[in-house]
């Protein structure tokens, strides 16, 4: 029983040590609401989703959110190429118009989002970022609209949450191309933030997606004073980072990597932000020549460990199971399953944060519900015999793929009680499908009691050719350079 119960106690700490705090939700008070223009009024710009040919240049937006709300964060997304910044890296020439120069107004007695009596709530100047948040006081308020001085680019969201509870389930996505492509270029039926909604109602997450392609881990700590000026009022930063350092397959680099992932988990700490990074995505070796040398990986193990930082998704683990998420270069996600699976496994990586309840049952078991499709009824079956169970066993023992191409995908406690955790690890036709509400990982259908069913994107995604150098990012509307 001492043996059980220190086990127990370790195996929360590894869990879940980052998030000892609870985090605070922030209620989406926009979504769904139209958008007033001046010409009309739009719902795709509170819908969701970035839906490149839904988007706005209208010089005044305002949204009727209603009083209660005694401050907001306002968050806005941009298109441009689909970059967070055009000019943080030499390695890709990016294009796009930031929404830089404007007024966030508020009301308390207009009718239509015009007319009525306006105080000016924030001013922003000369913002470079395509995606951003602002808080502002909104007591006694129930508009808010943004005013811009001149040229507005391309607005794809505006979403208003309540942070009158100080809310923290705030999140900045910050990446590559891998991330500027998956979480914000690609179409996807159910985003990060929609996917940890439908699973837990009282949350609604802030999502900022800040992928830039072809940028590094220098280049980061390059621009850290910009990271931390536009994105450094969030609580969390989801890192994905490590494809262009570890370019080419080998590790000459590794230690110049370690000393800047080192620099700005430091960074966020410093900040009060809690990063979360995620482990590099694998490519598909036999397109792209190339593999992820180990020592980056575990590198990234070290690092999260050694900083007590919460684990983020194994993203090298999932696409190497599943080429098929991979697009034809070997590198990028593909355009119709990479980017859903990455925002699955966010999702899956994250909401165990957002729990209430332990996360680990009464049995010896972990609870880790995480299975692959209903085909494998008798692991499924076989798990939960387990969980009632008075012992663990080795998952080869399940016959869930934790034997031949990753024999680590399944740590586990055995009979002797030792310590370890569970991954899930599927056969090439399964993905892994989530009991706590994700779906199917990498495509599988997931009922949304908000979401809706998403539209076909007007032009299809392009997928980078092979051999593309250094992580370039193909833009659906215009390509960009490649980093040579």
């Amino acid at each position: 029983m001492k043996t059980w119960k220190t086990m127990l106690a370790l195996t929360a700490a590894w869990g879940v040590l980052a998030f000892s705090h609870a985090i605070v939700p922030n209620k989406l008070v926009s979504g769904g609401l139209p958008a007033y223009t001046g010409t009309g009024s739009t719902d795709y710009l509170t819908d969701g989703f970035l839906t490149n040919w839904k988007s706005s240049s209208a010089k005044e937006i305002a949204i009727h959110v209603g009083q209660g709300p005694e401050k907001l964060l306002v968050n806005w997304e941009s298109y441009g190429d689909c970059a967070w910044a055009v000019d943080f890296t030499s390695g890709c020439g990016h294009s796009g118009v930031a929404l830089s120069n404007f007024k966030i107004l508020t009301s308390a007695n207009s009718s239509d989002g015009f007319d009525g009596d306006w105080e000016t709530a924030a001013t922003i100047q000369n913002n470079p970022v395509m995606a951003r948040g602002v808080q502002i006081d909104f007591a006694g308020k129930s508009w808010f609209k943004l005013q811009s001085e001149g040229d507005v680019g391309q607005i794809l969201e505006i979403e208003a949450f309540d942070m009158t509870e100080g809310g923290t389930d705030t999140w900045f996505f910050m990446g590559t191309s891998i991330s500027q492509m998956g979480l914000k270029q690609q179409e996807t039926d159910s985003t990060t933030a929609q996917l940890i909604h439908a699973r837990f109602p009282e949350y609604t997450p802030a999502m900022l997606r800040g992928g830039i392609g072809c940028i590094n881990s220098a280049e980061v700590v390059e621009h850290l004073g910009d990271y931390l000026e536009y994105a450094g009022n969030v609580k969390y930063w989801a890192i994905e980072m490590g494809t262009n350092d570890a370019w080419g397959g080998g590790d000459w680099n590794l230690s110049t990597f370690v000393a800047n992932m080192q620099t700005i988990i430091d960074s966020a700490k410093a900040h009060g932000i809690t990063p979360v990074i995620a482990r590099i995505i694998a490519t598909d070796s036999a397109k792209a020549g190339w593999q992820i040398h180990p020592r980056f990986l575990e590198a990234l193990d070290s690092l999260v460990r050694e900083n007590g930082l919460p684990q983020g998704p194994d993203f090298y683990s999932h696409f190497l199971e599943h080429p098929e998420w991979i697009g034809g270069d070997g590198v990028h996600p593909e355009a119709n399953s990479g980017g859903k699976a990455m925002h699955r496994l966010w999702a899956e990586a994250l909401s165990p944060s957002l729990r209430k309840k332990r996360l680990f049952g009464n049995s010896p078991c972990f609870k880790f519900h995480s299975f692959c499709s209903p085909a494998s009824q008798r692991a499924r079956q076989k798990y939960h015999a387990l969980e009632r169970g008075e012992k663990c066993v080795r998952p080869s023992r399940l016959g869930h793929g934790a034997r031949g191409r990753n024999p680590t995908a399944w740590r586990f406690i055995s009979s002797a009680g030792r310590f370890g955790a569970l991954r899930p690890s599927c056969p090439r036709n399964q993905s892994p499908n989530l009991d706590s509400g994700f779906g199917e990982v990498g495509g599988g259908s997931l009922p949304l009691a908000e979401a809706g069913t998403r539209q076909a994107r007007s032009p299809s995604s392009a997928t980078p050719s092979a051999g593309t150098p250094r992580n370039a990012p193909v833009a659906k509307k215009a390509s960009s350079e490649t980093r040579q």
